[in-house]
């Protein structure tokens, strides 16, 4: 009875050993890398981590003028759910901020500028890939 016991615990062992790598990854280094594009062609890159929640501003590239920014700035991660993630970015040399909603399940997000003294500024909207 022992000697059953003791292949159950190996037989089981090697099955979850088999199974951890296909299951790990995904869990612990769940992360996308969006290429986001606005009504007017500016192009925004983010890599947003589902676990645990992060949202890292990549690059911008407005292709009106061909203007480009490497940014690599984290965003504020103010509220997450399954399907939604909300950042905030202040930016203090400009007096903005940013409100940005993200729709991880429409892979689309919405973003708010607001100015220090309470003005609005533009309301963007973008669909990802």
């Amino acid at each position: 009875m022992l000697t059953l016991l003791k292949d159950f615990k190996l037989r089981s062992l090697g099955v979850i050993l088999l199974v951890i790598p296909f299951i790990s990854p995904q869990k612990i280094n769940a992360s996308n890398y969006w290429t986001c594009e606005n009504e007017d062609g500016f192009v925004s890159v983010f890599k947003i981590n589902t676990n645990p929640v992060s949202v890292t501003h990549i690059s911008s590239y407005d292709s009106k003028n061909g203007d480009k920014w490497s940014v690599n700035q984290p965003l504020q991660v103010v509220f997450s759910n399954r399907n939604i993630v909300s950042t905030v970015d202040v930016i203090v040399d400009e007096e903005r901020i940013y409100l940005d909603i993200f729709n991880l399940q429409r892979k689309s997000f919405i973003s708010r500028e607001t100015f220090f003294d309470g003005s609005e500024g533009i309301i963007q909207n973008y669909k990802c890939q």
